[in-house]
C-alpha cells in the first residue's frame, strides 16, 4: 500500500540567527521561503481539490524595511515561527488526505 511521506517534503531549511542578531535580509528570506511553501501547498491541494479541505494562512506581515530597528525584527520572526507551524499542519493535512485517497483508490481497486 502506497504512503506518503511528510518528512520528505520540502521544508524551509533556513537557519537564522537567534533574534536579537538576526538581520533584515535573513528574516525577509526566511518569510520568501514561507511563501514559496504555501504557494506549493496550495497548488498541490488545489491539483488534488483539497481547496475546501484545507484553508492555508495568508502571510502575516510584510517584508521588513532596511531601516527596520531590532525589536521589530524579532517579532517578525516570532510571528514567521508561528506562520511556519500553520503551514506545516497544514502540510500535514493535505498528506493525511492524499493518504485517504490513495487507500480509498485500492480499496476500489481490489478484488
Amino acid at each position: 500500500m502506497a504512503n506518503l511521506n511528510p518528512q520528505a517534503w520540502a521544508i524551509p531549511q533556513i537557519t537564522i540567527a537567534t533574534p536579537p542578531t538576526a538581520m533584515v535580509q535573513e528574516v525577509n528570506w526566511y518569510q520568501q521561503e514561507l511563501i514559496n511553501l504555501c504557494t506549493g501547498l496550495a497548488n498541490i491541494s488545489a491539483f488534488v481539490s483539497f481547496q475546501n479541505h484545507v484553508t492555508l494562512p495568508d502571510i502575516p506581515a510584510p517584508a521588513l524595511g532596511a531601516d527596520a530597528p531590532q525589536p521589530t525584527i524579532d517579532g517578525q520572526v516570532q510571528t514567521l515561527n508561528l506562520y511556519c507551524t500553520l503551514l506545516v499542519n497544514a502540510q500535514g493535512l493535505i498528506v493525511h488526505l492524499l493518504n485517504q485517497n490513495i487507500q480509498n483508490i485500492q480499496n476500489q481497486l481490489a478484488p
